[in-house]
């Protein structure tokens, strides 16, 4: 591997998902430098995957795939000098004030809590300790090879053909992972398994960092953020076992978990920024996971059923400022509505695109049934249902290997009481996952991986960030941003 390919890789990536959060100035920049890599990771992949589809745009090979390369990555430069230009002449005036000035005002630790957050940080230390030894080991994971590694290799070998893939009985899987991998490959010129695999824990660490910058400016405390990443972290061995291997599920996990964390920012600070960042998280994810259109359907339904159809209405297409004149008022407005046809789009194209490509190819396969209708309801009898949600039981129940699955169990008991928006919805996602998995296991799956839940685990990876984040919002006790917005107008 080489060290220029490496950087090279890290820079092309972080400036794709930047960009699109450049002008979103109510994000620290902890959280848009973080945030920026995740949704690289996943829109650039989507970028190359379209120039060569519909441009036929060779960006792998050995003569085409160079100048794209010097194109794309001279590009990129230009833009950043571009804006870190302008930010150093920015510097020299006097800044405006953010909004996330006020909100970090708790720094000071008493003892007790400078404790709490000293374990906490040695804690995620440890995981990344041991994550950094397993990739130095020969791991082995039966999907990292059969597809992921696979598909990559073939897209590198290929010159980045989106068609390379067609005759392999995976080629519904959406090619997210692989494109990431290939472009890896093709920087540092070295198909190499070993290197491939430090990919995931990269776009994690970012992940992890975005979930802290952006509970804190949410207004939650220190502790509160160290705690949501060292429970995530902990709360589940597989999240350690993913981390250490080449597999496409983990970047599946840190975007979508990414996508619910921006939906709750929404909640709170109604601003249409982080419904977009929202959109486009949860767009880009269904271009990682061969049923992400079905869970991020699920997903915005469970937020339309949390969040109200008249706090929507009025977050995405209404200004909150009542002290604001109506000619600006309708001028806000405007610009709300305009923010929500954008992130529609950004939702949807994605998925729209991915499905095109699979009907226009002829590409049977995916996440849809291959059972008989009679079979279907042979599984509906109660002994195949009580079996299957017996294995369903056992994994959800393991609490050796799921610990925060109590997190969830305490969540679901003190549902009735709790009065937030935000942790009915990211509870409610985290059932739903479990519901939507015993629908697949009855209408998708074999009969044998049904009656075994065998690929429970995997599945139940996503719910980990989830469950952490809402435990963390649970045992909170600073009010919320909307809170404050709301008495702030008043006054």
């Amino acid at each position: 591997m080489t060290w220029l390919g490496l950087i090279l890789w890290l820079f092309t990536i972080w400036v794709a998902g930047f960009s699109l959060l450049v002008h979103l100035h109510h994000l620290s920049k902890l959280e848009r430098c973080a945030t920026g890599f995740v949704i690289g990771a996943s829109l650039l992949p989507f970028a190359l995957f379209l120039a060569n589809a519909l441009f036929s745009i060779p960006v792998f090979s050995a003569n085409g795939g160079f100048w794209f390369t010097v194109v794309v990555t001279l590009s990129m430069l230009l833009w950043t000098s571009l804006y870190s230009y302008q930010q150093f002449v920015k510097s020299g005036r006097k800044q405006r004030r953010s909004s996330q000035q006020n909100v970090h005002r708790d720094d000071r630790l008493n003892p007790l809590s400078a404790l709490m957050v000293f374990i906490m940080v040695a804690a995620i230390g440890l995981f990344i300790f041991q994550v950094i030894s397993a990739l130095q080991k020969p791991l082995f994971g039966w999907d990292e090879y059969s597809f992921w590694l696979y598909a990559a290799k073939l897209l590198y070998l290929s010159g980045g053909q989106s068609t390379s893939l067609l005759p392999d009985a995976y080629a519904s899987y959406p090619l997210g992972f692989p494109y990431l991998v290939a472009w890896f490959y093709h920087l540092t010129g070295d198909v190499s398994i070993a290197h491939a695999k430090w990919l995931s824990p990269i776009i994690t660490l970012c992940t992890l960092a975005s979930v802290y910058a952006i509970l804190r400016r949410l207004g939650q405390k220190q502790t509160s953020a160290w705690m949501a990443v060292a429970l995530t972290v902990w709360g589940s061995q597989t999240y350690f076992w993913y981390n250490s291997l080449a597999f496409g599920e983990m970047i599946y996990v840190d975007t979508f978990s990414l996508a619910l964390l921006y939906a709750v920012a929404f909640m709170h600070t109604r601003k249409s920024g982080d419904w977009l960042v929202f959109c486009a998280l949860l767009g880009l994810s269904a271009f990682l996971r061969v049923d992400g259109d079905y869970i991020a359907i699920v997903t915005l339904t469970v937020f339309w059923i949390a969040f109200g159809t008249k706090n929507i209405r009025t977050a995405l297409f209404q200004s909150q400022n009542v002290q604001k004149p109506k000619s600006m008022k309708k001028e806000a407005s405007g610009t709300k509505l305009q923010s929500f046809w954008i992130g529609l789009l950004l939702l949807v194209v994605p998925t729209a695109v991915w499905t095109l490509f699979k009907a226009i190819h002829h590409v049977s396969g995916g996440w849809t049934t291959r059972i008989s209708l009679a079979e279907i309801i042979k599984r509906l009898q109660p002994t195949f249902l009580q079996a299957m949600w017996s294995a369903v039981w056992h994994t959800v129940s393991n609490f050796t290997i799921y610990p925060i699955m109590y997190a969830l169990a305490l969540l679901v008991i003190c549902l009735p009481f709790i009065k937030r928006r935000d942790i009915w919805f990211l509870t409610l996602t985290a059932l739903a996952q479990i519901a939507y998995l015993f629908v697949a296991y009855i209408t998708v799956f074999s009969r044998f991986e049904a009656l075994h839940a065998s690929s429970m685990d995997r599945y139940l990876l996503r719910v980990d960030p989830i469950l952490s984040i809402a435990l963390v919002l649970f045992l909170a006790t600073r009010p919320s941003l909307a809170k404050k917005s709301k008495r702030h107008q008043r006054e």
